[in-house]
């Protein structure tokens, strides 16, 4: 697996929920996103796709659900493409979305759109070293040189 690889959920990646809870967008319960993290912090990945199908059949435009979606058929070695595709739709202020897009993209020879999605990345977050090594990453295999370094 790549030293860029996917960064796994944490506990503090349900604390937006409540914001949309009150808007328009259904998302899961605290019960259920707790679940979705805890099955990603114990490496479930299997259970972890499992449970996230099921919640995205209540909760379709659930962002949250897809990235753990994504993440989970990622690590089993899945095509995470249209997973994490959907999340950036759904959380397209999501530095971390757009660098695991990225990461997918290059893994599957499309380079231009990663570097797309890395760009994208760093306008959200300037800071982000990750996405950086990642974005360098693609541009050596395109054989832009000087543009990676």
């Amino acid at each position: 697996m790549k030293t860029g690889r996917l960064p796994l959920a944490s506990a503090g990646a349900g604390k937006n929920l409540s914001a949309a809870l009150r808007g328009k967008i259904r998302a899961p319960s605290q019960i259920e996103s707790t679940q979705l993290i805890t099955l990603s912090n114990t490496k479930r990945f299997a259970d972890l796709e499992s449970y996230a199908l099921t919640l995205i059949g209540k909760y379709p435009n659930s962002g949250f659900v897809w990235k753990l979606l994504g993440e989970s058929l990622y690590f089993q070695g899945k095509d995470a493409l249209h997973a994490l595709r959907k999340t950036a739709e759904l959380l397209p202020n999501d530095a971390d979305v757009h660098n695991n897009l990225g990461l997918i993209l290059a893994d599957i020879g499309l380079l231009n759109d990663a570097v797309v999605s890395f760009n994208l990345a760093l306008k959200i977050k300037p800071a982000y070293a990750r996405v950086y090594y990642n974005k360098g990453n693609a541009l050596r295999d395109l054989g832009q040189l000087d543009d990676a370094a």
